[in-house]
């Protein structure tokens, strides 16, 4: 999704720019917790500022919702509530600080 993401902001801003990107992550792979989409969102920030385009939120969030459902969601930052495809994000307040354990079993 990160070279989709580059490829759709170059195209859009009608952009020759380059950038080489590396992505470290622990995430696994088709997990459901949303790590292309956010690797998605993060490019087009990056990219948006790197290559000084001056994309406006509302903007980046339209080339979002082409990249994929909850793309959109990481673009706010924060504690959200994602709803329908996760292309309609409500702002929640922060939660208190707590541990939260996630489980994967391997099925």
């Amino acid at each position: 999704m990160v070279l989709e993401a580059a490829k759709l902001l170059q195209e859009v801003a009608g952009s020759r720019q380059g950038a080489a990107i590396s992505i470290e992550k622990a995430i696994p792979i088709a997990a459901g917790l949303g790590g292309g989409a956010s690797d998605a969102a993060a490019t087009l920030q990056a990219l948006n500022e790197l290559w000084g385009l001056g994309l406006s939120l509302d903007q980046l969030l339209r080339l979002a919702s082409r990249l994929g459902s909850d793309t959109a969601f990481f673009l706010y930052g924060g504690t959200a509530l994602g709803e329908g495809r996760g292309e309609r994000v409500s702002p929640l307040p922060t939660f208190p600080p707590l541990w939260v354990v996630l489980l994967r079993p391997p099925v």
